[in-house]
């Protein structure tokens, strides 16, 4: 069940819940919750050979890195939640790739940079984990919010 047993909204919880294995395109590239601070998420990606979308070079494909640096920035613009009915969804996203992503686990950040009446704007990162000073991606993105 989505919502917590206890009658008070927590937005912390509500993601912790939802991280693990509630959305169906997590749980298929693996998203991992790592942390969870004010306005912070990070997300791990563990490889797995099916993330391959190079096959020649042994690469991981682009578009896991951008569903999960989608995922990153909608989890840390959840943490404006006030409620179980509040919604959230993508405007747009923008994703700059710097360098392959190679055969290791892949750490996604994301962080809040306005948070809006209406819109969210949140910047992410990626890169492979215990390489934070070699970025391989990085991202911006607005996600429209609706309070009910």
């Amino acid at each position: 069940m989505l919502k917590p047993e206890q009658n008070e909204f927590n937005a912390e919880l509500l993601l912790r819940r939802i991280s693990e294995g509630m959305i169906p395109m997590h749980n298929l590239i693996g998203i991992e919750l790592v942390h969870i601070e004010a306005d912070f998420v990070s997300f791990k990606i563990p490889f797995n050979e099916k993330l391959i979308g190079d096959i020649l070079n042994r690469r991981i494909h682009g578009g896991i890195i951008s569903a999960a640096m989608d995922a990153v920035g909608g989890a840390v613009a959840m943490l404006n939640f006030k409620s179980f009915e509040d919604h959230l969804s993508t405007i747009n996203i923008t994703v700059n790739y710097l360098r392959p992503a190679f055969q290791k686990n892949l750490i996604i950040e994301g962080r809040s940079i306005k948070n809006g009446v209406r819109v969210i704007f949140t910047e992410m990162k990626a890169y492979h984990e215990g390489e934070a000073d070699k970025t391989i991606a990085t991202g911006s993105a607005s996600y429209s919010y609706k309070q009910k």
